[in-house]
């Protein structure tokens, strides 16, 4: 059976782009969230969402209630709060990029792909498929389904991983000013004794106080990229890699207690039926 590891890159609301805004107490609501007429009413949880009327609250609850906890959590954020997340996302991004690349190139299973999660991962595959050589290689399995419905998981979540990678190297990329003015807000905090508030999430994105509306455009992620880092998934994949090919790879001390956390596991777990994971240098 196919096997994927989701990863959310750092916080929905800069995937797309990053919103800086001056504030938001003298600033106008935004329309309800549900029809997106004029609003009056709040969450009264998490203040991020706005509403005009309790029959469209009700209908938003369904979903929001799920995370209405998190919401508030990302309304009250502090400069260092949010750098220290954004950086735990890059970080935890390339551990688990590590984890599985090493797997791959260790274990007789190949089948395990880092992506994205949740709607993202929609988008990512959506976009995979458009990607230069997946279309027709895809349209050709389909010719015989039966036939090719292993190669036709390998070859899409190869290209989702592709794309998922050149998305979230973009991003991460993207968001270094944004950090650079964090790290100034936490030495002001720091210096000053105060407590900057950020709001993050919600309607309103992204709300960085000191700073003039603005909207800067993401930095794009380059569909060679991800052709080529699909490319390369689907050899390691498909193929197989030699036990005594390709380069080594140094793991970090890090990265080989992550191994051996997720080996004791998945031992418990199994016991002799657990795969063989690698340690150190493979």
């Amino acid at each position: 059976q196919a096997c994927r590891k989701s990863f959310r890159p750092a916080l929905p609301p800069f995937v797309s782009a990053v919103r800086m805004l001056s504030g938001v107490d003298g600033a106008p609501a935004p329309p309800c969230v549900m029809c997106l007429t004029p609003a009056s009413k709040q969450c009264s949880g998490c203040h991020a969402f706005w509403y005009c009327s309790k029959e469209c609250q009700r209908k938003h609850w369904k979903a929001h209630k799920v995370d209405c906890g998190r919401a508030k959590e990302l309304q009250e954020m502090t400069p260092q709060k949010l750098l220290t997340e954004i950086e735990n996302r890059e970080r935890e991004f390339n551990l688990v990029t590590d984890i599985v690349r090493a797997h791959r190139a260790t274990s007789s299973c190949k089948t395990v792909w880092v992506t994205r999660g949740g709607e993202m991962l929609r988008e990512d595959l959506d976009d995979a498929r458009e990607l230069p050589g997946i279309k027709d290689q895809l349209e050709s399995y389909g010719s015989k389904p039966e036939k090719h419905q292993q190669d036709t998981i390998n070859t899409l979540f190869s290209a989702a991983e592709g794309v998922s990678r050149a998305k979230s190297l973009a991003y991460f990329q993207e968001v270094k000013s944004l950090k650079e003015h964090l790290e100034s807000l936490a030495r002001k905090d720091e210096e000053e004794g105060t407590t900057t508030v950020i709001k993050c999430g919600g309607q309103q994105g992204l709300v960085l106080p000191g700073l003039g509306d603005e909207t800067t455009a993401p930095a794009g992620w380059r569909p060679q990229v991800a052709a080529e880092a699909a490319a390369e998934t689907s050899r390691q994949v498909g193929r197989g890699i030699p036990d005594d090919g390709g380069p080594e790879l140094e793991l970090s001390q890090e990265t080989q207690d992550a191994f051996a956390a997720m080996r004791a596991r998945m031992q418990s777990v199994l016991g002799d039926q657990a795969p063989a994971m690698p340690v150190g240098t493979p």
